[in-house]
């Protein structure tokens, strides 16, 4: 019995060790611990091998994949995905970016851009800056280039940028323009391309030329009352924008402008006379009767020293307008007239054979007196000395008060310049007709801007004198537009000049000439100079040609009168009077 009941005892507790056994061995080689796997979408390929060690589980598989959104170097996904539970030491498998696709730039050079944007689309691209340039070669509106080029590799989405086709190069057509009376305005054209112009200055036509193509401008009649022309107006484009034009404009005057009764001094040097040359001024009255008509009342003559009167006598003119240059002409003699109001013209002679003779007229001021004439002039003399024959003359800037003249002037002696002359005379002024005492006699302009004298005291060597009355506000364009000019000049009595042309002030401080000169009775036409000049707000005026001739004097204030004077050592004196037409 005893024996029986001790066995079951040890079987139970065997039992009991045996489960305790069993107990503790499940909990040392059960299932492995698990581990909640990072997130490393986005990190870069190092930063998440970082964070994946780091938990506790290992980098598997890494392959490359190509994305438009995640940064080449990042990771693009991973296996397991974020915030699954992994086993220790599990492998997670990352996609790393490679970027965004690439492909290949379509070659889009010769198509349009409508074309070329078509193609760039089915490419995976778009269209980039896109630019326009001239080309001789490629037609306008399709593509010389494009950027990045052809066959480039680029990532999906890249933007190619385009230069479009204007088509061959084209040149714009401009100048400047003259004359325009103020308020008034002109087109200028070039074929059917025009531009309104409603101010002196620099122009330009909208529409290009290609290189090679022609261009001929023309003007149309402007809203005042003036005439148009073109200098320099037509011509082939080359490589550059065409600057020169000259669009210019003159008041419209006629044989009816003139009527009225004019002051005229005039100066021959070298006249004929009775079979022999002598030294001739004179001051005289002509009616012109608007028809081509002139009556010469008669004046008082200088020859070589003696006083004589002028006997009446009878003549015709006529005033003729070619190219908007209007031409006064009468007996041989060429000039021009102020075109604003008519009341003063500038003229010489030029007939083959016969030595040249200058005559500036104006129409008196009836009212103007000895008080009314106060002011500043400039004056320009030309002279002969009876006793050698050289001629001389000089400028002289001049104050004017009530009559009584004070100044200074510079001389020309056939060639040899002197400076710091004393100045003075006594000026009357009666109806507009002036007298200096013991001098000269002549007359002043309506509008005030000129006085004219010539010589009439027995002894006195015969000269003309010709003062403009300057202001103040003068400024490069008051020197704007198209002047007649006469001119006479010379370094002795049997050799001098006469020059009557047109002189065109572009208003930036260059100029231009042509013109008819009469040499001694040898007469050339056609010809022509250029020049620059200076103006002080006082009116002071320098005209500087290219061949080195300096003329010094001043014009009015407003701009309708001029006077200069050639002051230049080893250079023959000479006068210049101007009218703007």
């Amino acid at each position: 019995m005893t024996r029986t009941r001790e066995h079951p005892v040890r079987w139970v507790f065997l039992a009991l060790v045996a489960v305790t056994v069993t107990a503790c061995g499940g909990g040392s080689s059960g299932s492995a611990t698990q581990i909640n796997v990072p997130n490393v979408v986005g990190d870069t390929q190092s930063v998440a091998t970082t964070a994946i060690t780091g938990a506790g589980l290992t980098v598997g598989t890494v392959t490359q994949g190509s994305s438009a959104t995640v940064a080449s170097g990042n990771v693009i996904s991973q296996t397991p995905a974020a915030g699954s539970s992994a086993a220790s030491g599990s492998s997670i498998a990352v996609l790393v970016s490679s970027g965004p696709a690439s492909v290949s730039v379509p070659n889009v050079v010769g198509d349009t851009q409508i074309a070329a944007a078509t193609a760039f689309t089915g490419a995976g691209l778009t269209v980039g800056t896109v630019t326009q340039q001239s080309s001789g070669a490629v037609a306008s509106g399709e593509v010389i280039s494009e950027n990045p080029a052809a066959a480039t590799s680029v990532a999906t989405g890249s933007a190619v940028a385009l230069v479009i086709s204007t088509g061959p190069p084209t040149y714009t057509i401009g100048g400047t323009l003259i004359g325009l009376a103020p308020s008034a305005s002109v087109n200028v054209l070039n074929g059917a391309d025009s531009v309104p112009i409603s101010a002196n200055g620099s122009f330009t036509l909208p529409t290009g030329v290609v290189s090679a193509g022609s261009y001929s401008v023309t003007v149309e009649s402007p809203t005042s009352a003036q005439t148009c022309a073109v200098q320099s107006g037509s011509g082939t484009v080359g490589s550059a924008n065409v600057t020169n034009v000259v669009v210019y404009c003159s008041v419209n005057v006629s044989d009816a402008t003139l009527h009225h009764t004019y002051t005229t001094v005039a100066a021959g040097f070298d006249t004929p006379s009775n079979g022999t040359s002598v030294i001739v001024d004179l001051v005289d009255s002509a009616t012109f009767d608007g028809a081509g008509n002139i009556d010469q009342t008669g004046g008082t003559v200088n020859i070589g020293g003696s006083i004589y009167p002028v006997q009446p006598a009878t003549g015709t003119y006529t005033v003729a307008t070619t190219n908007a240059l209007p031409t006064f002409v009468n007996a041989g003699s060429i000039g021009g007239i102020e075109g604003t109001n008519g009341d003063a013209l500038a003229a010489i002679a030029a007939i083959s054979g016969s030595p040249p003779v200058i005559g500036i007229s104006v129409l008196p001021n009836a009212t103007a007196t000895t008080a009314s004439i106060n002011g500043n002039y400039t004056l320009a003399d030309i002279s002969a000395q009876l006793g050698d024959g050289k001629m001389y003359g000089y400028l002289a800037t001049l104050t004017v008060i009530n009559g009584t003249v004070s100044g200074t002037f510079t001389e020309n002696m056939a060639g040899t310049i002197t400076t710091g002359n004393p100045a003075s005379a006594q000026w009357t002024v009666t109806n507009g007709i002036l007298t200096s005492a013991d001098a000269a006699s002549g007359a002043v302009s309506a509008d005030g801007d000129l006085i004219v004298l010539a010589d009439t005291n027995s002894g006195d060597d015969p000269s003309i004198n010709v003062a403009v009355l300057r202001g103040t506000g003068v400024t490069q364009t008051t020197f704007e537009g198209v002047y007649s000019v006469t001119e006479y000049s010379g370094g002795s009595v049997t050799a001098t000049s006469g020059k009557g042309g047109t002189l065109f002030a572009y208003g930036n401080g260059t100029y231009s000439v042509s013109y008819t000169q009469n040499y001694n009775g040898t007469v050339t036409t056609n010809n022509t100079g250029t020049g620059t000049y200076t103006v002080a707000s006082d009116g002071t005026l320098t005209l500087t040609a290219t061949d080195g001739t300096v003329y010094n004097g001043a014009v009015s204030a407003d701009g309708n009168a001029l006077v200069f004077a050639t002051l230049v050592s080893g250079r023959n004196p000479g006068i210049d009077v101007g009218v703007r037409q």
